[in-house]
Parts: C-alpha cells; structure tokens; sequence
C-alpha cells in the first residue's frame, strides 16, 4: 500500500525490516496537564543524567503546544533546549519540535507529548471533512505521522497525554503502524 511520505511524495514499508530492536514504547497517560508535565521532568531528570541532552527530543503535535507549553516548562525548570525548525537543526540543549519536523531524523530518546484527544488524531471542525473519504483519508494522514515521529527514537520512546485518551491509543489491539 502507497503511503503518503508527509513531503509530497509516496512512501511503503514494503520490505522494510529494521536492524535494532529495542524496548517497547512506555505509554502514560494521566488526568491531568499538571500531571504529565511533571512525569515529563521526571523522565528528562532521569535521561539527562544518562546521555547528552541533543540526543534527547521531546515532540508535539502542534507548534501551538510547542510554544504555548513545552518551551514554558523547559525554562521553568531550567534546562536548555533548542526549537527546531526548517532553518534551525543545531544549538544546545534537548530537542523540541513538531511531529512533523521529525521526519528525517533521529534521537537516541524521544518524548511524544500531549498524546490525546483532540491532538492526536488532530480534530477539525465537523464542516472540514465533508465525507467517508475525507474522513479516512484525514485519519490516515494522522495515523502515518504518529507513526513517523514514533519511529524517530533508536533506543526508547515514550507517549504521554492526559485527558481523554487518543483514538489512536486507547486499545491494546490497535497498532502504531502505518496502514
């Protein structure tokens, strides 16, 4: 199946095999914001004392989250970060940047954050998505770009939300794979 590459092109898995292996993606969820900025911290205290900070990337849907909420947080508790974008790829300090700048690169550790409802998938206004079509091709999209800045960390991945929980995570029978 052709898969769209989130740059224009179109993208398969076909034949694909991975030559690591690795631990399995630690899913947490909590009740609250509050709640899964702490773990955040947690996590980075724990990852910071382990390996350098520029091989540690935490990832959001939207720049919105990125500015409104990660930057914040990092600054708060005063630990050094550079944003990425599309005219910023070095700098000091832990990565912070959109799932979709991800596409490309790689960390040894990535944090995907605010992994719930509403962001991940991306809700839309109800008049956006006109039909069945529309619809599945709006999840797919959204499923594929989950997938890709997932596939972003070579040695542990950790998903955090709070909230409601994403569609895309919130059964054990669902996979992270793109279709």
């Amino acid at each position: 199946m052709d898969i769209d590459d989130l740059d224009g092109g179109v993208d398969s898995l076909k034949g694909y095999r991975s030559l690591r292996s690795g631990p399995k993606p630690e899913l947490q969820h909590f009740k609250t914001a509050a709640e899964e900025e702490q773990a955040i911290l947690d996590t980075l205290t724990r990852w910071i004392a382990e390996i350098p900070h520029e091989e540690i990337c935490i990832a959001a849907r939207t720049n919105t989250l990125i500015n409104d909420r990660y930057t914040k947080l990092l600054k708060q508790a005063g630990i050094e970060y550079t944003q990425l974008s599309n005219k910023k790829t070095a700098g000091e300090g832990i990565r912070l940047a959109t799932m979709h700048r991800l596409k490309g690169l790689e960390f040894s550790r990535v944090l995907l954050v605010s992994v719930q409802d509403g962001q991940v998938p991306m809700r839309l206004p109800a008049n956006a998505l006109a039909d069945e079509g529309s619809r599945e091709d709006h999840e797919k999209r959204e499923r594929c770009l989950l997938y890709v800045a997932a596939t972003r960390a070579r040695d542990q991945l950790v998903i955090s939300g709070h909230g409601a929980t994403s569609a895309f995570l919130g059964s054990t029978n669902r996979s992270l794979s793109c279709p």
